[in-house]
């Protein structure tokens, strides 16, 4: 079990005016497992995200992530978690505006053990596993949305995180970038890699191999994805069409 979630509460307080915004959430997540999360504003779904990844911390219940406890650390702690453990890919890309993609993807070995004459390679690599070895020295502002989006993957994987949280990666690209990323992140599923996704559209949670429904902070149900969307073969079939209308 990669990821364990127990009876989780959280409630803000502001003033005297108590707002429960997770409900006693319970789910599992197995290694490998590519999750949805998804439900209307306010369902809860960033703050799951939030918790699981040691951005915040609950009112009640205990959180796991490789059956370390991090409900009950201290910010230096969480950080260190939150640095080994996860890779976070954010909707809206969340790249340094005058750093280069190379610069972008480097900025986590800032607070890593790896060796430093390693870190430009890795970087590079990584780079090239998404796709973008011919915009390393591009900045964000020369970069299409897609393109920074790889960006931010690349990034995540600095670290060799054992989950990925992506908080809908496709909001703020257009439809096809958003099937090359879709595609992208089922490729590292199928190499092994744990995904849990927010996202508000189901086809794009039809990429995903289970979908967990939250409302009002709860889960009110679960759907596994029996014919999972595969987004290559989607891209294949748009590419197809496009030929076809220009002949």
């Amino acid at each position: 079990m990669i990821l364990s979630v127990r009876n989780v509460v959280k409630i803000y307080e502001l003033g005297s005016i108590k707002v429960p915004a997770l409900r006693g959430v319970s789910l599992e997540v197995e290694k490998g497992s590519f999750v949805s999360i998804m439900g209307p504003s306010g369902s809860g779904k960033s703050t799951l995200m939030n918790i699981i990844g040691c951005l915040d911390k609950p009112t009640e219940g205990r959180v796991e992530i490789e059956g370390i406890e991090t409900t009950k650390m201290d910010r230096s702690e969480l950080a260190y978690v939150r640095n080994k453990k996860i890779g976070f890919v954010f909707q809206s890309f969340n790249l340094l505006p005058r750093a280069s993609a190379l610069a972008n993807v480097m900025l986590p070995f800032l607070y890593s053990d790896q060796p430093k004459n390693h870190h430009r390679d890795k970087a590079l690599k990584l780079l090239r596993s998404v796709g973008l070895e011919n915009r390393i020295m591009h900045k964000p502002n020369e970069l299409s949305g897609g393109q920074k989006q790889r960006v931010a993957i690349a990034r995540a994987l600095v670290n060799d995180p054992a989950i990925i949280l992506a908080d809908e990666p496709t909001g703020n690209i257009d439809s096809r970038s958003g099937l090359e990323i879709m595609a992208l992140l089922q490729q590292l599923n199928d190499k092994g890699m744990t995904i849990l996704m927010v996202t508000h559209d189901h086809s794009i949670a039809q990429h995903s191999r289970r979908i967990i429904h939250l409302s009002d902070g709860r889960i009110i149900r679960e759907e596994i994805v029996k014919e999972r969307k595969c987004a290559l073969k989607e891209l294949e079939k748009q590419s197809t069409l496009e030929r076809e209308e220009m002949s």
